[in-house]
């Protein structure tokens, strides 16, 4: 089930906790979609899925002055996101995050930008999970580069 948020979500400018958990439904077919707007909602702290698709911010974002998702502490279950330093900057008190990759044999896994979690400067709790949509090429991701922050706890 695909569960799609309109662009006018960003008028709960108050809001501080979205928790999407579909109940007895849920299962790992369950995704959510964002729209492009939920990097406007500044006052967000926790952000929870069962799994959940993170649009990109427009160009136009990323030159703001502000910083849109600064208050964000926790996100649960982004799906194949792509870690870069200015989306990291954007989130710069993150506490918790649990991330999903579904991998294919046509992306690399460096692209991912694991590298740049150790950007994430107050990241305590840090969770990944890979699949592979093939099994006959799969690539293993700890080849890849990845780089801790300090303060992640045990």
């Amino acid at each position: 089930m695909k569960h799609r948020f309109p662009a006018s979500i960003a008028k709960l400018c108050n809001l501080e906790t979205l928790i999407i958990n579909p109940g007895k439904f849920r299962s790992i077919f369950n995704t959510s979609f964002l729209p492009p707007e939920i990097w406007k909602m500044s006052r967000l702290m926790h952000l929870l899925f069962v799994r959940s698709y993170l649009p990109y911010p427009t160009d136009a974002l990323i030159g703001e002055t502000f910083v849109p998702l600064e208050n964000l502490q926790t996100l649960n279950n982004v799906i194949n996101f792509r870690w870069t330093k200015e989306i990291l900057k954007m989130m710069p008190n993150l506490k918790k995050l649990v991330i999903s990759f579904e991998h294919d044999v046509r992306t690399e896994w460096s692209s991912y930008c694991f590298d740049n979690f150790v950007h994430l400067h107050q990241l305590e709790v840090l969770k990944c999970f890979f699949f592979a949509k093939c099994y006959m090429k799969y690539q293993d991701p700890l080849s890849v580069s990845f780089a801790f922050p300090q303060k992640l706890k045990g």
